[in-house]
Order: structure tokens, then C-alpha cells, then sequence
């Protein structure tokens, strides 16, 4: 599900450009290639990336939010330093919902 707010974040688009009329298909990988070249990822990355994302889209999170939570968790776990603010900050997201997303991730990993 996309909120109108990434759809205009994806398409730099401003809410009276789009007309109720109008439909816009959003692919999730494309929302991920274009978030993740802001942060200077490489291919590589953005590979395990995306495919991290994947797993966690039928969640009921955001796709921004999933974003800057498997973002944040990539970076804690390559241990380059980012800050949640400033993923936050990039994907115009608030860092209480990539929290949210990283204690219902954390929750389901204690459970495997």
C-alpha cells in the first residue's frame, strides 16, 4: 500500500498535480533503487536490499517505512555509522515508525 506521500516523494509530483482520475503504479524495487542511490549504496547492497524489502511488504508497514528500517538494520549490521534521523530525514519518514518497524522485526526474530 502507498500513501499519497510516497507516491509524491517517488514522482516529485505536488498533490494538485494528480487528479483523482489519475492512476500511478508504483513497483516497490523502483521506490528502493531510488532511496537507496540517495544514501550512496552500492549495486551490491542494493541487491540484498531490495530483496530484504520484499520480504517484509505484505507487513502493513509503509514502503518508506520498511525502507529506512532494513536500511538502518544494513548499516547497524555492516557498522557503518547513520543516524535513524537522518534516514528518517532522507525518506521524509519519522524515526518512530523505522522503531516501530525495528522492534516488530526484532519480535519476529526472537521467534525463529
Amino acid at each position: 500500500h502507498l500513501l499519497l506521500k510516497d507516491v509524491l516523494n517517488f514522482s516529485h509530483l505536488s498533490t494538485h498535480q494528480i487528479k483523482s482520475k489519475d492512476i500511478l503504479l508504483v513497483n516497490l524495487s523502483e521506490i528502493v533503487e531510488r532511496y537507496t542511490k540517495k544514501f550512496n549504496i552500492e549495486y551490491k547492497t542494493y541487491t540484498v536490499i531490495k530483496d530484504k524489502v520484499e520480504e517484509f511488504k505484505n507487513t502493513g508497514f509503509q514502503p518508506l517505512t520498511i525502507i529506512g528500517g532494513v536500511i538502518y538494520l544494513h548499516f547497524l549490521k555492516d557498522k557503518k555509522k547513520i543516524s535513524m534521523r537522518k534516514i528518517s530525514e532522507i525518506l521524509g519518514i519519522s524515526s518512530i515508525s523505522i522503531q516501530r518497524f525495528l522492534k516488530y522485526n526484532n519480535e519476529i526474530s526472537s521467534r525463529s
